[in-house]
C-alpha cells in the first residue's frame, strides 16, 4: 500500500487531535513549603530511607572491595611462599625469569585492586573509615613482599647469568686423570 493511502481509512468523525478531550491543560504552579529551623535540624538528624540503604549498599560494596584487595593482596604471599620453597634442582634463568615477570603481574593486580578498594571507601564515608587503616597495612605489607620477590630473583638471574658464562680470560686447565702414577717404563 503506498504511503498517503491510509487516509481513506480514516473516517471524517474520527479525527486526531494534539489536545486531550478537555483542551490545553492550565500550566502547574508549584506549591513551596516553608519549614521552620527545628523541622530543618529533625530532617538532617534522621536520614531517609532511601539514603539509609544507600549507605548500606556502599557500605557491602567497601566491604567487598576490602575483601576482593585482601584476596588477590594474599596471591602474592602465596606466590613468595612457593618461590622460597626449597626445590630438588636450581631453577633455571628462564624459569626465574618467567616467577619475576609472574610476581609483576600479581603486583599489577595489587595496585588496581588498591585504586578500586580505596575509591569505594572514600565514596562508602565515615561508615568504612574504619577500613583504611586495614587497607593501607595490608597494602605496605604486600609491597614490602613484592620488593623481597623482585631482589631475590633479579640477584638469582644475576648470579647464574654470570656462572652461566665463560669468562674469556680463564686458562684451560689440564687432564688430570686420576689414578696411581706411575714412572715410565724401560722395557
Amino acid at each position: 500500500m503506498p504511503i498517503g493511502d491510509d487516509k481513506e481509512k480514516l473516517s471524517a468523525d474520527k479525527r486526531r487531535s494534539i489536545f486531550s478531550p478537555q483542551g490545553p491543560k492550565s500550566p502547574r504552579i508549584p506549591s513551596i513549603s516553608v519549614k521552620t529551623p527545628a523541622q530543618i535540624s529533625d530532617d538532617c538528624a534522621t536520614p531517609s530511607k532511601a539514603t539509609v540503604q544507600r549507605s548500606a549498599k556502599n557500605m557491602a560494596a567497601s566491604d567487598l572491595a576490602l575483601a576482593k584487595f585482601i584476596s588477590v593482596s594474599g596471591r602474592l604471599s602465596e606466590f613468595e611462599a612457593q618461590i622460597n620453597t626449597p626445590e630438588f634442582a636450581a631453577p633455571t634463568v628462564t624459569m626465574l625469569g618467567v616467577r619475576r615477570d609472574q610476581v609483576r603481574t600479581l603486583w599489577d593486580k595489587v595496585e588496581k585492586e588498591y585504586d578500586l578498594c580505596s575509591e569505594c571507601l572514600v565514596s562508602a564515608g565515615e561508615a568504612a573509615a574504619s577500613n583504611m587503616p586495614i587497607l593501607r597495612a595490608k597494602y605496605s605489607y604486600c609491597y614490602s613482599v613484592y620488593e623481597r620477590c623482585v631482589a631475590q630473583l633479579v640477584d638469582k638471574i644475576e648470579q647464574g647469568t654470570f656462572q652461566s658464562i665463560p669468562t674469556a680470560n680463564a686458562a684451560p686447565q689440564a687432564y688430570i686423570s686420576s689414578g696411581c702414577r706411575l714412572p715410565p717404563c724401560d722395557t
